[in-house]
């Protein structure tokens, strides 16, 4: 799976989110996230209460180079592009830290990558 290169504006950039160091989407950011997660096929008829991957249900990505590497579902499951997948694999395993398993999950993943975290921002 490819990540979509997205452009960034000093009018349109990311702003900082209270002290997670993560910053929260912008509109191009969160145009790229949601195609993204929006790859996930669902099935016709499917209890979308009960399906983890739905580009509704993304709290975050790692942006690397301008670009989506990897999204995190509020369940913690991790949607990656395939190129950066076996880096990450093994973080996987690391649930280690307590507290929010995706904002674990998305640390980690930027820290591995050198990316940046870029969260949703909440929904409501």
């Amino acid at each position: 799976m490819a990540t979509m290169a997205i452009g960034s504006t000093s009018s349109m950039a990311a702003t900082r989110t209270g002290g997670t160091g993560a910053m929260q989407a912008n509109a191009k950011q969160m145009k790229a996230i949601l195609e993204f997660a929006g790859r996930v096929q669902v099935p016709a008829g499917a209890d979308r209460d009960k399906i983890d991957n739905l580009p509704e249900k993304v709290v975050g990505a790692v942006f690397v180079n301008g670009k989506v590497a990897a999204v995190v579902y509020q369940s913690g499951v991790v949607m990656s592009d395939d190129s950066v997948g076996p880096r990450i694999h093994a973080l996987m395993e690391q649930n280690a830290g307590g507290g929010n398993l995706a904002q674990t999950r998305l640390r980690l993943i930027a820290e591995e990558l050198g990316g940046t975290v870029v969260m949703v921002p909440p929904k409501g």
